[in-house]
């Protein structure tokens, strides 16, 4: 276990840096953008009337479609055509067969929170003792330093155990969970 637990030591800081990185992640937010044209790898907001003949088309209507430039999801050359336009305007894409009357509402932009003790502050204060960044990277460096040594832990006694087999009880067992769970399923139907 000594050899583990040193590299249990080194591994930390890096680990607690990219959990940090994760949480921030997960925690974007996402910020509406309406002074600047919409380019490439953007996600915009927009609505749109599909017409073929100047009839609008059963599917090819829709409100405050959020879309990524870029992504290929919609017919060939449409989201090219948005590329340079700025929000508030209508204009026409012209495509293969429809045309679309498309309005770009905004351009959204994630945001990613800085880290700070505010932050911190406000998104753990009901967590025991975590008010500053130090207090959460010192949680952090306590949760994965645990994990890391029940890690150790587990993977020395797999490696010096010796298994026998699996007394009927617990095959049986788990067999007539599956099967009940199986007959109540089936009962449903």
């Amino acid at each position: 276990l000594v050899g583990s637990e040193m590299c249990i030591r080194d591994r930390t800081e890096e680990d607690v840096q990219s959990q940090i990185d994760s949480l921030l992640s997960q925690n974007t937010t996402t910020q509406q953008i309406t002074d600047r044209a919409a380019a490439d790898g953007d996600t915009v907001n927009i609505d749109y009337v599909g017409t073929v003949d100047g009839v609008a088309f059963t599917g090819g209507t829709y409100s405050g479609y959020s879309l990524t430039l870029g992504s290929g999801s919609f017919i060939d050359g449409f989201e090219d055509q948005i590329v340079g336009h700025k929000p508030g305007e209508t204009f026409e894409g012209n495509v293969t067969f429809p045309v679309f009357s498309v309005t770009l509402n905004y351009i959204s932009e994630e945001i990613l929170p800085e880290l700070t003790d505010a932050w911190v502050e406000e998104n753990f204060s009901s967590t025991d003792g975590v008010h500053t960044v130090e207090d959460l990277r010192d949680e952090y460096q306590k949760m994965l330093y645990q994990n890391n040594l029940n890690t150790a832990v587990m993977n020395y006694l797999l490696a010096n155990s010796t298994f026998k087999d699996l007394p009927k009880e617990v095959t049986d067992y788990q067999v007539n969970q599956c099967l009940n769970y199986y007959s109540t399923l089936a009962g449903y139907y």
